[in-house]
Parts: C-alpha cells; sequence; structure tokens
C-alpha cells in the first residue's frame, strides 16, 4: 500500500500489527511514514518517540525520528537521534547523509565533513560488495574475493556477516594468514573488550605465530 502511495489505507493495517506486537520496529515505521505522508506529522512523532521511550532504540526509527525533525527544520532536535542510529548501525549511509546535513545546518562543519567523507566511503563499498558478490556467485570458491568482501563487511556493513565469511575462507583453508590477520585486526578492535572478543584475539594470535614459525 505504502508503494502505491495509499498511505491512509496502510494506517489501520499498521495500528492492527502494533496491537499484536507493541515494539515491532517495522510496524512502528510504517506507521510513522504514513502519518508523515497524510500530513499528521505530530501523531507521526508521537508514534516514534512512545517507541524508543519503550526500550525500542532500533537504528531506522531513530532514522525516522531524526528525518521527521530535520524535515522540520528542528536541527537541533535531529541530530541526537541521528547520532545514535549512527552509533547503533555506523553503516546507515542515509543517516550518515542527514546527520552530515544536520551538522552543517547547525554551523559544526568540520563534524560535517568527517560524515560526508565516512557516507562516500560506506556508498563506495557498498558498490564494490555489489560487485564481489556478483564476481563469488561465479567463482564461489574464490577465497580472494571472499576476503575482500569479508573485510569490507567488517568495515561498512554488518560486521557479524563479515565475521561469518572470513570463518568461511578459514573452514576451507585454515592456514590462510590474510583471513586469520583481519579477524585479529577486527577483535582486537572491539571497545569495550568482550569475553568472547578476547577469546577470538587469542585463537587468531596463536594461529598467527603457529603459521608463521
Amino acid at each position: 500500500l505504502i508503494d502505491t502511495h495509499r498511505h491512509r489505507e496502510a494506517i489501520p493495517l499498521f495500528r492492527e500489527c502494533l496491537a499484536e506486537n507493541d515494539l515491532k520496529a517495522r510496524a512502528v515505521s510504517g506507521l510513522a511514514e504514513c502519518l508523515k505522508a497524510v500530513g499528521d506529522f505530530s501523531d507521526s512523532r508521537k508514534v516514534l518517540e512512545d517507541s524508543i521511550a519503550l526500550g525500542a532504540a532500533d537504528p531506522e526509527l531513530l532514522i525516522a525520528l531524526g528525518r521527521l525533525d530535520f524535515e522540520e527544520g528542528l536541527f537541533e532536535k535531529a541530530e541526537p537521534s541521528l547520532a545514535k542510529a549512527v552509533q547503533l548501525k555506523p553503516w546507515a549511509d542515509d543517516a550518515l547523509f542527514l546527520l552530515a546535513q544536520c551538522h552543517r545546518q547547525l554551523g559544526k562543519t568540520e563534524l560535517a565533513d568527517q560524515e560526508i567523507a565516512r557516507h562516500e566511503a560506506v556508498r563506495k563499498a557498498i558498490a564494490r560488495l555489489n560487485q564481489l558478490r556478483d564476481m563469488t556467485k561465479s567463482d564461489p570458491a574464490n577465497g580472494e574475493l571472499v576476503i575482500e568482501a569479508g573485510e569490507l563487511m567488517l568495515k561498512f556493513r554488518d560486521p557479524s556477516d563479515g565475521i561469518v565469511m572470513l570463518q568461511s575462507v578459514l573452514d576451507r583453508n585454515p592456514e590462510n594468514v590474510k583471513a586469520h590477520e583481519i579477524l585479529l585486526q577486527y577483535f582486537e578492535s572491539v571497545d569495550p573488550p568482550t569475553e568472547a572478543s578476547r577469546q577470538q584475539v587469542e585463537l587468531h594470535r596463536r594461529r598467527l605465530q603457529e603459521l608463521n614459525q
């Protein structure tokens, strides 16, 4: 219904979804989008703020709230929502772009420039990942392609997906030095470190020492 711009018809359906699961992020963001589309900005904001206040600090809800405030010219109000969204989801290029524009409006030029640079890097990484996805379809056993994709995922997308990709390389070849090095560097960067990250650091550091003997 949203794709065909039938927002008024979609509103009661989203409300029904929320009645069954009042913290379902997609239903919340969908309802908020429909309310905004029909001009009900105050209710759209209330739906988002109420859900976030109840503990549904989903990046998509924060982005939606930040965008709503930004579009109304409430840049100081939009800034914390967008900043939190980027903290939770650093690869969210739409949030990065909005946050950069928000900081520019607030006169925080240096921050805006940093976010635009990060936004451009994310976009380039996504384009390269799409290329690698097509390449690995025809050559799934090519470890170099999988490693490049995994490293990009660690830096510019969901790190858990990157870990899975790099681990798949090690499953096929436990002696792949580059995969161990990338994973070691990633787990060393986890801040604050967790017990799981410490174990992974120890594992990959030990394997690299063994392989370099």
